[in-house]
């Protein structure tokens, strides 16, 4: 046989042999996956803690309260008092809105929304009212607290305070 010959003799055989599915893939060599660093500093995927517990009320907002999606949140530099509905030494869980900048808001605004990540650092007083739903302060019963953090209608302090007497607390952000 001719050189010829035996090279499409050779190239016949290699064209009908039977081949396994997925052959040239295995012969394709994988590429390393390479990490690359965003210069701005975002990436997939929740940063702590405090991120879970945000998009849980998110999400619970827009699945059993769609009427408070649009309510306006609260943002620090609001003057506002909140009616607490269950406080702790370390965590006050926020209820109606009593007031904002002066004007009363107990029946265009019955539940407080804070917004995200904005309070964080502020120093409230604590005290309590003669009547769930009134203004009108008990004397001497005022206590200042820093919040460490916060969500929507939750707020967890620096430091514990005193809740022995406290039987209609309200959150004053002044």
């Amino acid at each position: 046989m001719s050189e010829t010959a035996k090279q499409i003799f050779e190239g016949l055989k290699d064209l009908f042999k039977p081949k396994v599915p997925g052959d040239h893939w295995r012969a394709m060599k994988p590429k390393s996956p390479q990490v690359v660093a965003d210069p701005d500093g975002y990436r997939l995927g929740v940063r702590d803690n405090l991120e879970i517990l945000e998009t849980a009320e998110e999400t619970w907002l827009s699945t059993y309260a769609l009427e408070l999606i649009h309510q306006r949140r609260l943002r620090r530099t609001d003057r506002f008092w909140i009616a607490a509905t269950y406080v702790s030494p370390t965590k006050i869980e926020l209820g109606n809105l009593l007031t904002a900048d002066g004007q009363c808001k107990y029946f265009t605004q019955r539940r407080a929304l804070l917004e995200l990540r904005e309070h964080a650092g502020r120093s409230i007083w604590i005290s309590q009212t003669q009547l769930p739903g009134t203004i009108d302060l008990v004397p001497s019963y005022e206590q200042r607290a820093v919040i460490r953090q916060h969500g929507l209608a939750w707020i967890e302090l620096e430091e514990p305070i005193d809740i022995e007497h406290r039987v209609y607390p309200i959150a004053i952000f002044d």
